[in-house]
């Protein structure tokens, strides 16, 4: 379990195909970018700053470094530590 703040984030390794707008990944240069746009034909968009886009076409199954609540962080690492739990699904828009 965390001791950081509940409303720090951390990073989790999450698949392409469940990133969604709104997201915050890692790119592996530690730059963040925050994910504005997922189309179903499996183009990604990405913001730096206001005027720096990007995108691009990354593997569904390849894992990005996406910037989530730490106290979902928690909570998941709770559940596989405690109760053997296995995530099964994607995330759900």
């Amino acid at each position: 379990m965390s001791v950081l703040p509940p409303d720090a984030f951390v990073p989790v390794p999450i698949r392409w195909r469940a990133v969604i707008p709104g997201d915050v990944i890692v790119a592996p240069d530690g730059v963040l970018w925050l994910i504005t746009l997922c189309p179903k034909d499996g183009e990604v968009i990405g913001q730096r700053t206001f005027h720096e886009r990007n995108s691009g076409r990354p593997d569904p199954d390849e894992v990005v470094q996406v910037l989530v609540p730490v106290t979902e962080a928690d909570a998941v690492e709770l559940c596989r530590d405690e109760l053997g739990a296995r995530l099964v699904a994607g995330r759900t828009v």
